[in-house]
């Protein structure tokens, strides 16, 4: 497995959300409803593809790659997120925070059990 690869792409989905938000925030847009499934859509997205950039080879080596994402989601969301929020650490309690964080989790593995 290339540690930099899944770090990489990691990061990369984990900006992506982050900025869109970022830009919704900035267009004063956060308190309309739908703005809560902008991050899990993203992450399913970008997930989905970058997910198929890592490969992982087998449903486990899957798994082990989702828990590297969710752990390297934390700290950037720990360091860049929870600054800025009102909830503080209560952030990671939100359900569209959960959702993305889950699906971080599974989708290296749903891929990998997809592939022939």
């Amino acid at each position: 497995m290339n540690w930099k690869k899944v770090l990489g792409y990691g990061a990369l989905i984990w900006v992506v959300a982050y900025l869109a938000i970022c830009a919704l925030v900035g267009l004063g847009v956060e308190t309309q409803a739908w703005v809560a499934y902008v991050g899990p859509l993203l992450v399913l997205l970008v997930g989905w593809y970058a997910a198929g950039q890592v490969a992982a080879k087998s449903v486990s080596s899957g798994l082990g790659v989702g828990v590297v994402w969710v752990i390297e989601f934390a700290i950037l969301d720990y360091l860049l997120t929870i600054p800025f929020v009102e909830v503080g650490t209560a952030f990671f309690t939100q359900w569209h925070v959960v959702v993305g964080y889950v699906l971080a989790l599974v989708l290296p593995a749903l891929r990998a059990s997809t592939k022939k």
